[in-house]
């Protein structure tokens, strides 16, 4: 997929999915009064001027210097008219040996934004060998800190004013925006060749991550089904309903000393009455376990949100399992270990935050959702973005990049379903977009130990006459279903079978969250 890209003068601004470029920029010297320079040079000619009309006036010993738009590497549909993406530009100009010369601001973050094209850049400089450095957005006000004592600011360029090799781009203060990425090229040029081609290229690369919505009825199915799995109710409720039926059907079923002849054909009441336990344990189990789920499911609505119904519990569900969906869910607290921190102006990583150190992020809403779903964006530079976890920070005044120090406990989303504590690793390319999804796969319970102190039990009860088809599975035992009359079967269907079971604690401390990412991230 490619996005429109923007013209100026010649020049593209053009944007892909995966990577971004501007080509070829040219300036006028609207912003000549902004310049730095450390050499007394006299003034360059008009933006507006030819070349050859701009090469008429130049002192002898010196010359001029065009930068010209390099081609695009494939064709693109250019944008013209206002732009934000880069917000300020300077280029730094160095001796082929490395020494600094001068440097050129041509757009500053106070200017308007700016419209494409732009005029032609032009320079003069004493003749020789020389390196010319673009750097656009790497203005330290485009990434204001702020904190209790008032707005601050990071330096981005380091050294660069001594020599190229010293010279160091640092991550900023705060984190990156659509109109604050880094951009760059590095071209070189001499007076037998003063027509260089600028290729203006994005520097920074940004990992998303992505928290998938969870499905509260998805949830609930896995947590239901973990929990009674996991202690075994269903042998449990067999094993107490095996022990019961004997004794109670026994009862229903004695119709005294001649009324019991009616089981001579199987061998009497007692073989009877194991006659009919035998058929009757298995279904009489399965409708209770089936009100087991149905009453597990009004418990745990019941103990998250206090509506003892299905509804209750899935609203708990929905709310504890996408925690970062409310607005309480402000920042995140990205854990990353060896962040990429400096790189030379060959674009080599030269520092690392070494060890792991927490990065706060401002979520995005993520596009094209229903369910107010949110992205954390962690741009930097290449190299191995190692994610060890991620927490949740409500809004206050935590502010910048950086935020190794204590944070109060209070400015934390806290709850037992809202940080990510599964780690991921992404080498990325500068340049590039990756994204990975951490996806929901299981909930259960930290502890399935059943509690004995008679707050957290239930009864389950079922009449036999509830049975599905008791008349035809009592009809079909054989010799004793055809002597069964409609007298016996109403007895036997007047039994009602409780059995008792203990659960395990349900509250959302109890609760635990099995999830993953996908990977390894991919291009997008």
């Amino acid at each position: 997929m490619i996005m429109h890209g923007m013209v100026f003068n010649n020049i593209i601004i053009e944007m892909k999915i995966a990577r971004f470029v501007i080509a070829g920029f040219f300036f006028s010297f609207l912003f000549a009064g902004c310049d730095k320079e450390d050499v007394n040079l006299p003034e360059p000619p008009s933006g507006n001027q030819s070349l050859e009309e701009g090469a008429s006036d130049i002192p002898d010993g010196y010359f001029e210097v065009v930068f010209l738009p390099k081609e695009s590497p494939d064709t693109r549909t250019a944008i013209s008219g206002s732009d934000s993406r880069v917000r300020s530009i300077r280029y730094v100009i160095y001796k082929s040996t490395g020494e600094y010369v001068k440097e050129k601001v041509v757009l500053k973050t106070t200017d308007a934004i700016p419209v494409w094209p732009l005029a032609t850049l032009r320079d003069t400089l004493p003749k020789g060998q020389y390196t010319a450095v673009f750097l656009a957005n790497m203005d330290k006000m485009q990434f204001p800190i702020l904190g209790t004592g008032g707005m601050g600011y990071s330096d981005i360029l380091m050294n660069y004013q001594t020599t190229r090799a010293n010279a160091r781009i640092n991550l900023p203060g705060s984190d990156f925006t659509d109109s604050s990425e880094f951009y760059f090229a590095s071209v070189n040029f001499s007076n037998a060749s003063p027509q260089p081609s600028v290729l203006l290229q994005r520097i920074i690369t940004m990992l998303n991550l992505r928290r998938v919505f969870v499905d509260s009825q998805t949830a609930l199915n896995s947590l239901t089904n973990n929990i009674v799995t996991q202690i075994g109710y269903k042998n449990i409720i067999k094993t107490t309903v095996q022990g019961l039926l004997p004794g109670l059907l026994k009862t229903a079923m004695d119709l005294g000393t001649v009324g019991n002849a009616v089981y001579v054909v199987v061998g009497g009441l007692d073989a009877a009455v194991n006659l009919v336990v035998g058929v009757l344990v298995q279904p009489v189990t399965d409708a209770l376990y089936n009100l087991l789920l149905q009453q597990l499911v009004n418990e745990i609505g019941r103990t998250l949100s206090g509506n003892a119904t299905q509804d209750g519990a899935l609203g708990a569900l929905g709310n504890l399992l996408n925690p970062w969906r409310g607005s309480d869910a402000a920042y995140a607290l990205v854990t990353i270990n060896n962040f990429p921190k400096t790189m030379d102006l060959d674009l080599n990583v030269t520092d690392t935050y070494s060890g792991d150190h927490r990065f706060r992020y401002s979520f995005t809403p993520t596009p094209g959702t229903t369910n107010s779903e949110k992205d954390i964006l962690i741009r930097g530079f290449h190299g191995v973005f190692n994610v060890r976890e991620v927490h949740v920070a409500k809004p206050g005044l935590i502010s910048g990049l950086l935020v190794d120090e204590v944070i109060d406990g209070n400015l934390l989303l806290n709850g037992a379903l809202v940080n990510i504590t599964d780690p991921i690793q992404a080498t990325v390319e500068t340049n590039y977009r990756y994204r990975a999804d951490y996806s929901f796969v299981s909930l259960g319970l930290k502890s399935y130990a059943q509690q004995t102190d008679g707050n957290h039990s239930l009864t389950l009860s079922v009449k036999l006459s509830n049975i599905a088809n008791l008349d035809g599975v009592l009809g079909g035992i054989p010799l004793l279903g055809p002597v069964l009359n409609a007298t016996i079967k109403g007895l036997i269907g007047n039994v009602t079978v409780s059995v008792p079971v203990n659960l395990p604690l349900l509250g959302a401390d109890n609760l635990s969250l099995s999830g993953s990412w996908k990977t390894p991230p991919v291009k997008y």
